[in-house]
């Protein structure tokens, strides 16, 4: 997994080539605004894995 870091225009601008970076590469894009992270793009598995992996240590709150 590679980590990349991308301002909101830039992601913008690029949108069909970073969502195949995502899905294809497995890269995990952070989408900076004023060079404040504002939303991480990740492959769909991953993502799932990890609500998995929270639901499993707080079963009384599971991420919704």
């Amino acid at each position: 997994m590679a980590d990349k870091q991308l301002l909101s225009e830039e992601a913008r601008r690029n949108f069909g080539t970073l969502l195949g970076e995502v899905q294809y590469q497995g890269v995990h894009v952070t989408v900076m605004r004023y060079k404040t992270p504002a939303a991480v793009i990740v492959p769909p598995d991953w993502y799932e894995h990890a609500r998995q992996a929270l639901a499993a240590s707080d079963p009384e709150h599971p991420p919704g």
